[in-house]
């Protein structure tokens, strides 16, 4: 078992898809980027056009390097613009999540399922 952690969006949205892509790909990722530190290892966004949805998959090398870039994010202008934009409808968290990391995104009413088995290939 490794300590990754995935974090799962799904989201819907009310703008112009071509609003949202230009976005995502002018401002979030390089945002996210800069700030990133090594801590994240995926930050991936799958998009569902004609029904208005989303999904961010954002995998982090485990609880504590996830928590320690969101807390940066939170609250900054892109994550404001993120919130105007997009209403999340379920957040899940795939792996072992800190009590730090459950207190720190306890108000989003996020579905936890820990690690149980498995195996990756790279």
């Amino acid at each position: 078992m490794d300590s990754s952690i995935i974090i799962i969006f799904d989201v819907s949205y009310k703008a112009e898809f071509d609003v949202i892509n230009k976005y995502i790909v002018d401002e979030e990722i390089p945002f996210i980027a800069s700030l990133n530190q090594g801590n994240l290892v995926r930050f991936e966004w799958y998009f569902s056009p004609g029904e208005k949805t989303a999904t961010l998959v954002e995998m982090a090398k485990d609880s504590d390097a996830w928590e320690a870039l969101a807390t940066k994010v939170i609250g900054s202008p892109v994550n404001l613009k993120f919130n105007d934009y997009f209403e999340i409808e379920k957040l899940t968290v795939l792996g072992e999540a800190s009590a730090s990391l459950r207190e720190t995104i306890g108000p989003m009413s996020p579905i936890y399922r820990p690690y149980t088995a498995g195996f990756a290939i790279s």
